[in-house]
């Protein structure tokens, strides 16, 4: 009996987190100016999410790190022109002891306060900026799925039946209903924050962010691996469940340690928590993909930019587009891309050649595993 030879597998992992996509953008910049190429090209898969959603579709299109962090960097203020509302007339309000007072507030605040009820009935935000920049011809223009040039899949959550949604590529024989899905539709479902910006209608469903589900879409990423790659690893170093090298490089969005104002209450309401349940659990979701996958399912495989010991305790939020946000995010990258390039893991890297989508197919349609 002839024995399979191990083989290399790798993913590129892109998390989500609004505007500190801009740090990906940056990282991921550095490198392919390193290495002299596309990133793209020495990965078997990239799975990205909400915005590290849309920075991997542009990678699948063989679309330059530089450029998409040039957009970035011109789309996120007008995509996001002001920080999130924080309600203060409507706290203000509920603080007044009296009922007389509170209609006297009301009364004369009642411009602010209206104000105050619009933004908690419609989403914060408009996606037009970043849906007009995506659909310029140098992006996602009319393209569609089956247009990538690499295998991708990208997190959402279909909010008219409650479960996730994986948009891919057909890097499987059985993968034929995403084919015809425009690109640019993917993008901005898996980037549709729940309150900071409306549902995306994809065909008959409504479809919301990712990051709901997989922040972090590295287990996703290394499910799909297994499942529909055929890759078998050794697994909890347990050699006996497969010998192929799976290697991951995880790149995150500078997502905070800690969320909680201990000088807060602990009873906080539906103002109080705001967007903020949304952030903590995108951020929970990437500390325990970090925890389960790297330290536990696949140990010394997962290189993570930052590490999750090196979150910081602080980061700008994801609908921070200012200066000094963008000043933090862009600092932040450049020591990690400098630091990481003295890894020799690292480095390796980029001495494997993924599989392009095209022969992927090829190999499907030969009815060979894909190697």
């Amino acid at each position: 009996m002839n024995q399979i030879e191990p083989r290399k597998f790798q993913i590129l992992s892109l998390s989500g987190g609004g505007f500190r996509g801009l740090h990906i953008a940056r990282i991921l910049e550095i490198i392919e100016s390193q290495i002299g190429r596309g990133i793209a090209q020495h990965f078997d898969l990239i799975a990205g999410t909400s915005i590290g959603g849309i920075i991997g579709l542009a990678l699948a299109l063989d679309i330059p790190a530089a450029k998409i962090r040039q957009t970035l960097e011109e789309v996120g203020p007008k995509l996001f022109p002001s920080v999130p509302p924080s309600f203060p007339f409507m706290h203000a309000l509920f603080k007044e002891k009296s009922t007389c007072s509170k209609l006297f507030y009301a009364w004369k605040h009642s411009c602010d306060l209206e104000n105050d009820v619009a933004h908690t009935q419609s989403a914060w935000y408009d996606p037009a900026p970043l849906a007009d920049a995506l659909s310029a011809p140098e992006y996602f223009d009319s393209k569609k799925m089956v247009d990538l040039l690499h295998p991708i899949i990208i997190p959402t959550v279909n909010y008219s039946n409650g479960n996730p949604k994986f948009f891919k590529t057909d890097h499987h024989q059985t993968f034929t209903f995403d084919r015809d899905i425009s690109i640019l539709d993917v993008a901005l479902g898996t980037s549709a924050a729940p309150i900071y910006f409306p549902a995306k209608k994809i065909n008959a469903q409504r479809i919301v962010d990712g990051g709901l589900v997989a922040n972090d879409p590295t287990m996703v990423a290394v499910h799909e691996a297994m499942a529909f790659f055929g890759v078998r690893p050794s697994l909890f170093g347990d050699t006996s469940t497969g010998k192929d090298d799976l290697q991951v490089l995880s790149i995150g969005t500078l997502s905070p340690k800690h969320f909680a104002d201990t000088s807060r209450p602990l009873n906080q309401g539906m103002l109080d928590w705001g967007a903020g349940v949304f952030d903590l659990a995108g951020s929970a979701q990437e500390a325990m993909a970090a925890f389960m996958i790297d330290k536990h399912m696949l140990p010394g495989k997962v290189i993570r930019l930052p590490s999750l010991d090196a979150r910081p305790e602080k980061a700008p939020g994801m609908a921070d587009a200012s200066i000094h946000a963008k000043e933090t995010l862009l600092a932040s990258a450049e020591t990690l891309a400098q630091t990481a390039f003295g890894s020799a893991q690292f480095n390796a890297l980029f001495d494997h050649q993924g599989l392009s989508l095209a022969e992927v197919r090829t190999q499907l349609n030969k009815g060979d595993k894909c190697a």
